[in-house]
């Protein structure tokens, strides 16, 4: 049974009661918070620097799951990776992202650039970016690392 007190208006509330997340004691004292995105980078065998990336964002909308990878005329014949480089000095590789909407199983695919020395990845046309930075927990004690959200996180 919950503690009961008076807080003081003459209403009786609940000091500690049992919610979905765990105990809530009203102070955010034990309240956890836990991770709606994850993101796994993996790399490809016999093609040095490149990657696959799986990233996941679990928001209101629903999930929205990411699959990363280079776009075929990434390397030239010889194998070395083609790069983009910026003005800023900044150097990508040419990646596609295929964005799946679990709710509505709506399939995009959009092109995109990975910078090579930070590994993220910008998708500019839905304003989302995908990170190695970041770690946690999910709900189910997952431990969930990387960035998979809006710009402004």
């Amino acid at each position: 049974m919950a503690n009961r007190k008076n807080n003081g208006n003459g209403s009786n509330r609940s000091q500690n009661y049992q919610n979905g997340n765990g105990n809530y004691n009203g102070n955010n004292d034990n309240y956890q918070q836990f991770k709606k995105s994850g993101v796994v980078y993996s790399p490809i065998k016999g093609r040095d620097g490149l990657y696959m990336v799986n990233a996941w964002n679990a928001s209101k909308k629903g999930l929205l799951l990411a699959k990363v990878f280079p776009y075929h005329a990434t390397t030239d014949k010889s194998g070395a990776i083609l790069v983009v480089t910026s003005k800023k000095n900044n150097t990508y590789v040419k990646m596609m992202c295929e964005l799946t909407y679990r709710k509505t199983g709506i399939t995009r695919l959009l092109p995109c650039l990975m910078n090579i020395e930070t590994h993220v990845i910008s998708l500019s046309e839905i304003g989302m970016v995908i990170s190695p930075n970041g770690h946690g927990k999910t709900r189910n004690g997952n431990v969930a690392k990387g960035y998979f959200g809006t710009f402004n996180g």
